[in-house]
């Protein structure tokens, strides 16, 4: 999450939708927030920032004047049946859980997903992107929801609407992030994932 006072906007990154290139890209900017406590993952919810603000003042009038209420806020969705198997990619990639070396293949860690596997339903990748920029503790959900498939486009509304120019890196890519998620899948595994990403793709199309 990037909170920035200066141009008085709060980032929500989402996990696997871009979001490490575009924390690069607003870090640059003058005016991020070094007031708030710090929080103990990147992949923050609204409504976590709320209640960790809250913990921190217990009158609701404190907690306003520390300046997030009224900040533009956004992040980025994709595509769950993309991000299901980017997250996958990058488990393989990076092994960042050694539970992974028994996963034998996309199709099995999906039906694993599904079983409710507790080491794949604790990733922070997994936790539906509805949950991030749904919160109505910032008074509502996200004020704007790019999507990474428009991406460029996306990122010039909120350019223009900070009143700023944000040039992207691509980072944090995995090795064949271009490839056709599509491939994948079979039609049994469409639906599985349609099932597990119901809420996102109930809210987001």
């Amino acid at each position: 999450m990037v909170i920035n006072d200066t141009h008085r906007f709060v980032f929500v990154h989402v996990p696997k939708t871009a979001g490490t290139s575009i924390t690069a890209a607003l870090g640059s900017l003058a005016g991020n927030n070094s007031r708030l406590p710090s929080s103990s993952t990147k992949h923050e919810t609204l409504r976590d920032l709320h209640q960790r603000l809250s913990r921190r003042r217990a009158d609701e009038e404190e907690v306003e004047a520390l300046g997030v209420r009224g900040y533009f806020v956004f992040g980025f969705v994709r595509n769950p049946w993309d991000r299901m198997a980017s997250i996958y990619r990058s488990l393989l990639e990076a092994r960042p859980r050694p539970e992974i070396d028994r996963v034998d293949s996309f199709d099995d860690f999906v039906r694993r997903a599904e079983a409710g596997e507790s080491w794949i339903a604790s990733l922070h990748s997994l936790r539906p992107q509805a949950d991030y920029l749904g919160a109505s503790s910032l008074r509502g959900r996200a004020d704007f929801i790019g999507h990474t498939e428009y991406l460029l486009e996306d990122l010039s509304t909120i350019s223009t609407r900070l009143g700023v120019q944000l040039d992207v890196p691509h980072l944090n890519a995995s090795s064949n992030a271009t490839s056709d998620y599509r491939r994948h899948y079979t039609a049994a595994l469409v639906d599985i994932v349609g099932t597990i990403c119901a809420l996102d793709v109930e809210a987001f199309g």
